[in-house]
């Protein structure tokens, strides 16, 4: 398994997977592993738009979705605001809690403006 720096917001949210009340079909997962990564509901739109389309130093390009909470997820990494997407904020890795895939990033501007920006292609919808 991977081991990596554990979800500072562990302790604001429950575990997806033994979260009995929510609806299945709000379930966003990794696309490699199908864990549990976020929901639907955790949906954020940040400068008036929840997706974001963006070119690495290296010339890739990810299309994100912008989340408040992605419990799925584990934060790796240092802090750096390096190449930051996002005025003012900082980044760091954030990787699928049980496969260990790379899934996006956890951005922080204060300690009450954080959320997690996912790269769309690596998500699934929950479909039964």
């Amino acid at each position: 398994m991977h081991q990596s720096t554990t979800n500072p917001l562990e302790h604001l949210i429950p575990d997806l997977k033994q979260h009995s009340a929510l609806p299945y079909r709000e379930l966003i997962l990794c696309r490699f592993c199908h864990a549990a990564i976020t929901t639907q509901r955790e949906e954020l739109q940040i400068d008036r738009q929840h997706q974001h389309r963006f070119m690495n130093p290296s010339g890739a390009q990810f299309l994100i979705g912008c989340f408040k909470l992605a419990p799925g997820c584990d934060i790796a990494g240092a802090a750096t605001g390096e190449y930051t997407w996002f005025k003012e904020h900082t980044w760091q890795f954030a990787r699928c809690s049980d496969c260990g895939e790379h899934l996006g990033w956890f951005y922080q501007k204060a300690e009450d403006h954080q959320f997690f920006g996912l790269i769309i292609e690596k998500l699934v919808r929950y479909q039964s």
